[in-house]
C-alpha cells in the first residue's frame, strides 16, 4: 500500500490561470555563501506564459494578457515537449552585441516586431499536473533545461531559454554586472 507521502507526490494539480510572481527587493549587499544562488538582472518586462492543450499565453505579473505582442516567441513556447506549464521569466530585446536593452524592447513592441526578443525564464512553477513551487529552486531549474530546446544564438529571430545562474560567487557576478553596465544581480536561497 502506498503511503501517504507518495500520494501527494503522485497527485495531479489542475494548471492554475495565473501565479503572481516573487518581486525582487533592493538590498545594499549581496548575501555571501553557497546557499544563494544568483542571477543577471535583466531590463526588460516581467513575464510569466501559460501553456496549456498547445496553447501559450503570455501574462504581466498583473495577470494581463500581452501574448500578441510576442507572436514569434509564442509560436516557440508552444512546441516545448509538455501538455501543460507555467513559467517565470523576462522578455528582453538584445542589441548587436547580445546585451539587453530596454528602448529596443520598447521599439520593438511599438512595431510589432519579436526578432530581437528573448524571454529568459527564471523559473517553472507548474509542469503536467505537477505544482513544483514546493521544490528546491535548484531542482525546477534542472527540470526547466530538461523541456527546453537548446537555445539559437540568432539575431534573425525571437528565442526562449533558461537564464543562467551561479551558486555562490554573488559579489563576484556583481562586480561583473556593474562593469559590463547592467542593471544588477538577483540572488535567492537555492533550496
Amino acid at each position: 500500500m502506498p503511503s501517504k507521502r507518495q500520494n501527494q507526490t503522485t497527485q495531479r494539480t489542475p494548471l492554475p490561470k495565473f501565479i503572481q510572481p516573487q518581486l525582487a527587493t533592493l538590498v545594499n549587499s549581496v548575501p555571501p555563501g553557497d546557499e544563494w544562488l544568483h542571477e543577471i538582472k535583466f531590463d526588460g518586462y516581467r513575464i510569466l506564459c501559460r501553456v496549456e492543450n498547445g496553447e501559450a499565453r503570455f501574462l504581466t505579473r498583473e495577470a494581463q494578457d500581452w501574448t500578441h505582442r510576442f507572436s514569434g516567441l509564442v509560436k516557440i513556447a508552444e512546441e516545448l515537449s509538455a501538455h501543460q506549464l507555467f513559467l517565470d521569466g523576462e522578455i528582453v530585446a538584445l542589441d548587436a552585441n547580445g546585451v539587453n536593452d530596454f528602448q529596443l524592447l520598447q521599439n520593438s513592441l511599438k512595431q510589432n516586431s519579436s526578432a530581437n526578443l528573448v524571454y529568459y525564464i527564471f523559473d517553472l512553477l507548474h509542469l503536467d499536473g505537477r505544482d513544483l513551487t514546493s521544490k528546491p529552486l535548484l531542482a525546477r531549474k534542472e527540470e526547466l533545461r530538461n523541456i527546453l530546446p537548446p537555445l539559437r544564438r540568432s539575431t534573425t529571430g525571437p528565442a526562449l531559454c533558461s537564464s543562467e545562474y551561479w551558486i555562490g560567487r554573488g559579489e563576484e557576478l556583481f562586480h561583473k554586472a556593474c562593469t559590463m553596465g547592467l542593471e544588477g544581480i538577483v540572488s535567492k536561497r537555492k533550496d
